[in-house]
């Protein structure tokens, strides 16, 4: 990604460790919302009066998205089953297939 915007970086690679980290860390911000920005622009051409948002709470909006809570895991049992629900379902299908193929 600093490739693709700065040609030369051996400036940041010269940098102390917690500037060029802060650097970098500005860099992939910026590519975000670069990112976000685009976005917007495709969901702008459906906007009208009565939905019309800024990019600003279009923004806060994405951020608070990204940032719910995960489902609960899954115990070790359940992703076990889970599993071996696919493997038999493969299998099946492989049967079922090969039969049908007259094999």
């Amino acid at each position: 990604m600093l490739l693709r915007r700065y040609n030369n970086i051996d400036y940041i690679l010269n940098m102390d460790i917690d500037s060029g980290l802060t650097f970098i860390r500005k860099a992939f911000e910026k590519e975000e919302d670069a990112k976000l920005w685009d976005r917007y622009l495709v969901d702008y051409r459906n906007m009208g009066p009565e939905n019309f948002i800024t990019f600003e709470a279009y923004k806060q909006l994405a951020q608070s998205e990204s940032v719910q809570p995960s489902a609960t895991p899954k115990t070790k049992q359940e992703t076990i089953n889970e599993i071996n629900e696919k493997v038999e379902k493969i299998i099946n299908l492989t049967l079922k297939g090969g039969e049908a193929n007259g094999v």
